[in-house]
């Protein structure tokens, strides 16, 4: 049993968050004078991977 939990995982349900923020897709960033706003709006449709949301 331990070889099973010591496996790596499989490398095609990897999931990484290594990207550059002109590509995040679930967050608005908006500045107006000093104050700024961060505001996370989900897309549904742009999920991680097929079938995530």
């Amino acid at each position: 049993m331990s070889a099973v939990l010591n496996a790596p995982p499989p490398t095609d349900s990897l999931v990484t968050f290594d990207t550059h923020p002109d590509r995040y897709a679930h967050w608005k960033l908006a500045f107006d004078g000093a104050v700024s706003t961060l505001a996370m709006a989900v897309d549904e449709d742009r999920g991680i991977r097929p079938g995530t949301s």
